[in-house]
């Protein structure tokens, strides 16, 4: 009896949320493809720009690790508002990252008592899995009011390696970047960072550009997919998409309309299931079924003059020519 209650309580202690998430519950890095590592963490935006905290910029000569491999950074640029101090930075990348995955960006403010979801890569280095923790917003001060401050309740903290997160709420829209964690065990305050809504002019300026998955797929059979982007540009815009090779654009929310800042709209591509590109605007593309190559078909023989399509006039010729070089050997010898 006592050797069974020992062991519940061994199983009791493993199983133990406490242990299971204290680096956050476990993502399959593959279906989050955005979220990439540099001993911070940060968000692919629009292709080839990552999201992530200012304070990380000292890691941007290393590049940036995605689940496909690794990136080199272009260049840095921070947020230098005068009115709010936002640890925020946006990376330019040298090429644009391969993601099925996207998450948009909303102006919304976080609210008190919103429960919000940190996804990160803990420390950042070597293989750390990719995790989340969920914590609860607390009121901002008057002094502070761009900064989100949470508040743990037994599902997950921040720790060395989550700077650069995405805050995203409950739709899964990112509100906030996280800026740096601790766990204070009189208020159960563990993280804070920057609400993205006082941001959204600066990144706006910065990226003007469609935000986008760089990568979709329709059955390999052929059919259609539905792609969802989001207007990143500074101000309205109209649809200029084109497709090539495999790919042709038949509807859409996004589709001939003027789209606003930060409005998520759609596109419906068909495809008869290899690849082809849809082109957003310049050297935004999103590529369609990416790698998948028309099977090329060989000429059919005819079946009255055999295979090559020469025939046997084609070899009649071939005698004869031979027959001429005989000829002249002779005449020349």
């Amino acid at each position: 009896m006592k050797k069974s209650l020992i062991s519940l309580a061994l199983i009791s202690v493993v199983s133990s949320p406490v242990f299971a998430i204290q680096n956050g519950t476990a993502l399959t890095w593959a279906e989050h493809d955005d979220l990439v590592k540099m001993n911070c963490s940060g968000t692919i935006l629009a292709g080839n720009w990552v999201l992530t905290a200012k304070h990380c910029g000292k890691n941007s000569s290393s590049g940036v690790t995605t689940v496909n491999g690794l990136i080199n950074v272009e260049s840095v640029i921070n947020n230098t508002s005068t009115d709010y101090a936002l640890d925020i930075g946006l990376w330019k990348l040298t090429t644009p990252a391969n993601t099925k995955n996207i998450t948009f960006l909303s102006l919304r403010n976080i609210e008190e008592g919103e429960r919000i979801r940190i996804s990160g890569f803990g420390a950042g280095v070597g293989t750390q899995a990719l995790a989340y923790a969920e914590e609860i917003a607390i009121p901002p001060t008057e002094a502070r009011p761009e900064w989100v401050t949470l508040k743990i309740d037994g599902k997950g903290n921040t720790i060395g390696g989550d700077s650069g997160a995405p805050y995203t709420d409950l739709n899964g829209l990112i509100v906030g970047v996280h800026n740096s964690g601790g766990v204070d065990a009189e208020t159960g305050i563990n993280a804070q960072g920057a609400r993205l809504h006082y941001a959204k002019d600066w990144i706006l300026e910065t990226i003007n550009g469609w935000h986008f998955p760089t990568i979709a797929n329709t059955p390999t059979s052929g059919g259609s997919v539905t792609i969802e982007v989001q207007s990143l540009h500074a101000d309205s815009v109209i649809d200029n998409a084109t497709a090539s090779g495999d790919a042709t654009i038949t509807g859409g929310t996004c589709s001939g309309a003027t789209v606003q800042p930060f409005d998520i709209c759609t596109y419906t591509i068909s495809s008869n299931g290899y690849e082809g590109t849809v082109t957003l605007d310049g050297e935004q593309k999103i590529t369609i079924n990416k790698g998948r190559t028309k099977p090329v078909t060989p000429p059919t023989p005819d079946p009255e003059t055999g295979s090559g399509g020469g025939g046997s006039l084609g070899f009649v010729s071939l005698i004869a020519a031979f027959g001429l070089g005989l000829m002249r050997r002779k005449a020349n010898g």
